[in-house]
């Protein structure tokens, strides 16, 4: 079996990095295909190669629940036979993805994956911006707008209608409207600009991912709306001890209850007046680990 530094991912493993949007996906992918081939490629043995504490590090990072750092984003590239241009695109798939859309190195890198793309692979970039565009709060809040009432192309109508809300200069509603076009989830012809409802064809693999980036710009951004008066905002939290079988239950039924809340919400194209951003979130904080105490003595 040859080392990892002399394994071509491409030829060996049949596995081509750039066309991947998430780290998280080809990581996974890279894995399994070396377990396939050799056992001894378990969790523990990459803990070990990585220097870590753990072989849950690795499966927390692919699941989602922890950001892969600078220093064992070292270690991968120093034991793995990527080559120079792989290296960079694995870089910035890892950086882009803890970058906001607002900050200014987030188009750099943007620019930077096109640009590797379009010279490894000779594709459309559409998938990338759908991509792209279904994983940011940012991009969904401003295709809405053009639902509303009297809603046309003009960037300082944007700009003033998300004031309250996105501190968004020009330059960054260009870049959202252009991906969003690219994307295919509006089409624009003069200032006109129609919201169609296209198929997005992407790998089921990479959901978890656009979740996880999606939610967190949206509940950050229901932390700044805690400021608003009560007129425009609703806010609840609870927290309560329960089991984990009426646990299922309630998450069933607040999936049915929210489906019929947000039929409520639906209106025809351009009757809307207001965008509304509409976040839940029950999770365990706390879980029996040991055995109860006898409270019958």
């Amino acid at each position: 079996m040859k080392l990892l530094k002399e394994i071509n991912l491409l030829e060996d493993l049949g596995i081509n990095i750039f066309e991947y949007y998430d780290y998280r996906s080809l990581l996974d992918d890279i894995f399994q295909a070396l377990r396939s081939r050799d056992g001894k490629y378990s969790f523990r043995f990459f803990a070990k190669l990585l220097r870590l504490k753990s072989p849950g590090y690795i499966q927390s990072i692919l699941n989602g629940k922890r950001n892969l750092s600078e220093t064992v984003l070292g270690r991968i590239i120093e034991n793995f036979g990527f080559s120079t241009d792989e290296r960079e695109y694995l870089e910035i798939l890892v950086r882009i993805k803890k970058t906001s859309f607002t900050n200014p190195f987030y188009p750099v890198y943007k620019s930077r994956l096109q640009e590797i793309r379009a010279k490894k692979l000779k594709l459309k970039l559409v998938k990338l911006a759908q991509y792209e565009c279904v994983s940011s709060w940012v991009h969904w809040v401003i295709r809405e707008m053009f639902l509303l009432k009297g809603a046309y192309l003009n960037i300082q109508w944007i700009k003033k209608s998300l004031k309250h809300s996105l501190a968004l200069n020009t330059r960054q509603i260009q870049q959202c409207l252009d991906d969003l076009r690219e994307a295919k989830l509006i089409e624009i012809e003069g200032e006109k600009v129609t919201v169609p409802d296209p198929v997005l064809s992407l790998d089921p693999k990479s959901l978890p991912a656009l979740l996880t980036h999606y939610h967190s710009e949206a509940i950050l951004r229901s932390v700044e709306s805690l400021s608003l008066d009560e007129e425009n905002r609703e806010f609840g939290s609870v927290i309560v001890a329960t089991t984990k079988e009426k646990f299922k239950r309630f998450k069933e039924k607040l999936q049915k209850d929210r489906s019929e809340a947000l039929q409520l919400l639906s209106v025809k194209p351009g009757e809307a007046e207001m965008i509304v951003s509409h976040s839940f979130q029950f999770f365990p904080v706390a879980e029996l680990e040991c055995e109860t105490k006898d409270t019958t003595r």
